[in-house]
């Protein structure tokens, strides 16, 4: 029996999509409250040198927040590009290549296994029909193609 009521469920929103927001939470929190701390000594009177601090603190937020969208952002995206290339690609994976291997071999277990090429056709142009801008579609249209010509040849006219 769920907890919540049925309007609040699904609303929980994970922020895991980008991990370099993390990074610059921290670079906020400590260069920014250290801004505003020495802003407000600077201010008052405390330390008026700390101005100067307040300055460089912030500057120094632009930078490094910068540094970290122009710069670690696109190495990132590079570096799991290549990673993903060689095989870590940590559940990250073209689902409709996947789904076109699976389907591919499915066909093939209906119709030598199974001994029922009609699924088999079913198999294939469905993937045609999910995937139609795919370039594997070229070849599932000459395995479909191919497979009526072996199991449904055409009547003679």
């Amino acid at each position: 029996m769920p907890v919540l009521p049925e309007f609040q469920r699904g609303r929980a929103q994970t922020f895991d999509t980008d991990p370099l927001r993390y990074l610059r939470g921290v670079l906020t929190f400590f260069l920014g409250s250290g801004a505003v701390i020495a802003l407000v000594l600077g201010l008052t009177g405390l330390a008026p040198k700390a101005l100067l601090l307040a300055g460089l603190l912030w500057t120094l937020l632009g930078i490094l927040t910068g540094v970290v969208d122009l710069v670690l952002e696109p190495l990132g995206e590079l570096a799991g590009g290549a990673l993903a290339r060689l095989g870590f690609g940590g559940g990250r994976t073209d689902s409709g290549a996947a789904e076109i291997r699976a389907g591919l071999t499915l066909a093939s277990h209906y119709e030598h296994e199974l001994h029922e090429p009609g699924r088999a056709l079913a198999e294939l142009q469905r993937l045609i029909d999910r995937y139609p801008e795919r370039r594997q579609t070229v070849q599932l249209r000459r395995r479909l193609a191919e497979l009526r010509a072996r199991h449904f040849p055409s009547p003679p006219a």
